[in-house]
């Protein structure tokens, strides 16, 4: 199959302002409510502008995202200030850095607002997946890749498949499939062939750190309507991959009466929210 590289800068945009808005979600479950406070949400990605998202917090099932009064923000790569500029992107309102982030500083946001107290996260940006290989076919439920994985670091993986096709010469992804991991060709990941089907999968590397892996991937249904497939692996910073863990179980457990209620992590301290680094690969087959 023919390898195609993926228009990068659009998709950074696309999956940065979607990670942003599921910070977002309502989710319908009674956990303790500690008062309102600042909420920082933002996920710093190389070679990309940094967007923060900063609202008060509300508690659970509500359905507005409030941003507060007098609010002043501050970005540090390093020792070095960022510039940042407000602007509204889908009628939210973001702070937007003028320069792209670096994947070797560490990234420390503050955040202050009228009535509220100050608040302050810290996150460092990890390498990026090393992907070998992806291949697919045209009317099939299965695919296939190859990554290695870093063996001096303990590593923590988002993966996505999209649907893609060209524009002005360029692969650009438009809609994420659902999937599962097939373990009879490769357990590396899970032993067992679960029922459903995910946009995303979390996982550490702690049944292959430092190795070379190959894994099958099932879909929910033959692809057979788009020209190209995508498939991103992000590394997630350790905060970053508690975070999207914790959200995810949250959302699974919405609305079960049998299960506890659940926080979702956070490491903006005095607040909620996150400030995680993040790195994603892409690699794209023509079908």
């Amino acid at each position: 199959m023919k390898q195609v590289s993926v228009l990068q800068e659009i998709f950074l945009l696309i999956c940065i302002s979607l990670s942003c808005i599921a910070c977002e979600r309502t989710v319908e479950i009674d956990v303790p409510y500690d008062g309102d406070k600042l909420v920082i949400n933002s996920f710093i990605q190389p070679d990309s502008i940094v967007y923060i998202r900063v609202t008060s917090s509300a508690k659970g099932g509500a359905q507005d995202f409030i941003e507060p009064q007098g609010v002043q923000v501050n970005l540090m790569a390093g020792d070095y200030p960022m510039v940042l500029h407000y602007r509204l992107i889908s009628g939210k309102g973001y702070y937007v850095s003028t320069e792209k982030a670096q994947r070797e500083e560490a990234y420390l946001v503050t955040a202050s607002a009228t009535g509220f107290d100050p608040v302050d996260a810290y996150d460092t940006i990890p390498f990026p997946p090393q992907i070998l290989s992806f291949t697919a076919n045209k009317g099939s439920i299965r695919a296939a890749f190859a990554m290695k994985d870093d063996p001096a670091n303990k590593d923590f993986y988002r993966f996505r498949i999209y649907k893609a096709d060209t524009l002005n010469g360029k692969v650009v992804p438009y809609e994420r499939l659902k999937f599962r991991f097939d373990p009879s060709y490769s357990n590396v990941f899970t032993d067992i062939m679960i029922d459903s089907y995910y946009e995303s999968a979390l996982i550490k590397d702690d049944r292959f750190n430092g190795k070379e892996i190959s894994a099958v991937i099932q879909f929910e249904n033959p692809i057979v309507d788009t020209g190209y497939l995508v498939l991103e692996i992000t590394s997630l910073s350790d905060a970053a991959f508690q975070y999207l863990k914790t959200l995810d179980i949250q959302n699974l457990n919405n609305g079960n009466v049998l299960t506890e209620p659940s926080k979702v992590y956070s490491n903006v301290n005095n607040g909620y929210g996150i400030v995680g680094g993040v790195n994603a690969s892409f690699s794209s087959v023509e079908l």
